[in-house]
């Protein structure tokens, strides 16, 4: 084996071992052929995993739903009201298991969008606002950077503002806004998933 193919089998093995730590499944005759684990590889990244640093971890979209629970609260982030109009506001409320608190991540270019089971519009910061304190909405699925976020440590990003999504106020009352605020290391500021 030359030089050039030994790198690039050790360094799709690598990558496969990366891929199983973040819960992809990857064949195990993947890693004894560079064009199996290119192939697995290719499969795994262009799956619909989400996987967040700090160890936010979103269902594949094949594999359904998943309710996003504020750290500080431990309540749902919910579609106020059961709305499926456009403009109505995500807010936090006790975990009940209705749709219009479920979420169904899919990748984009620019990040991943956060779909509601229940009307299925997309998580949104209202009208791609940078200011903070804006409020995040539902709104038709669009592709806008508002629309696609990016996670760092438990935290979900907007992609256009760089802001972090935040309960107002730090509150853990039922119907407390989401807004997106500056990054403060806040447990507010922290979600996870549980699969629905």
């Amino acid at each position: 084996m030359n030089v050039r193919k030994r790198i690039t089998a050790v360094t799709a093995t690598t990558a496969l071992t990366g891929l199983a730590v973040a819960g992809l499944t990857v064949p195990a005759q993947a890693a004894h052929s560079t064009r199996a684990a290119r192939t697995a590889i290719s499969t795994a990244v262009t799956s619909p995993t989400i996987l967040l640093s700090g160890g936010l971890k979103l269902v594949p979209a094949a594999a359904g739903y998943n309710y996003i629970v504020n750290e500080h609260s431990g309540k749902c982030l919910t579609v106020d009201g059961y709305s499926s109009s456009n403009g109505a506001a995500v807010n936090q409320y006790t975990c009940v298991g209705q749709y219009n608190q479920q979420w169904i991540a899919s990748t984009s270019k620019t990040g991943f969008q956060l779909q509601a089971r229940h009307s299925g519009r997309c998580m949104s910061v209202k009208g791609g606002s940078k200011r903070k304190g804006t409020p995040v909405i539902q709104w038709n699925c669009n592709g806008s950077l508002d629309q696609a976020f990016i996670g760092a440590n438990s935290r979900l990003i907007p992609q256009h503002s760089r802001e972090c999504l935040s309960i107002q106020g730090g509150s853990t009352a039922n119907r407390a806004p989401l807004i997106q605020w500056s990054c403060n290391g806040a447990s507010d500021q922290n979600f996870h998933p549980r699969h629905a």
